[in-house]
């Protein structure tokens, strides 16, 4: 589960989260922070294991089903980020 401090979700290492404010990731030094910013808030996830090809399709894949099976996920989309 995501961590709690002072309003701000930490997502860890492999971790899906939304908020309707703002999300953190406490390191992306050889990862991804993926952020998709809706109407409604913001989306993330944190990749680990940084840059391999061969595993992107399978993380956008379980990014997509997290998104679309939140409640907000059906908000429309404003931006989406990536460090």
């Amino acid at each position: 589960m995501p961590s709690f401090a002072q309003g701000l979700i930490l997502l860890s290492e492999h971790e899906y989260g939304f908020s309707a404010t703002r999300l953190g990731f406490p390191s992306i030094s050889a990862c991804r922070a993926i952020m998709y910013q809706t109407t409604a808030g913001v989306f993330g996830f944190h990749q680990a294991l940084g840059a391999n090809p061969t595993r992107f399709d399978t993380f956008a894949a379980k990014f997509a089903n997290f998104v679309a099976g939140h409640p907000n996920g059906g908000s429309t989309g404003v931006n989406l980020y990536v460090a």
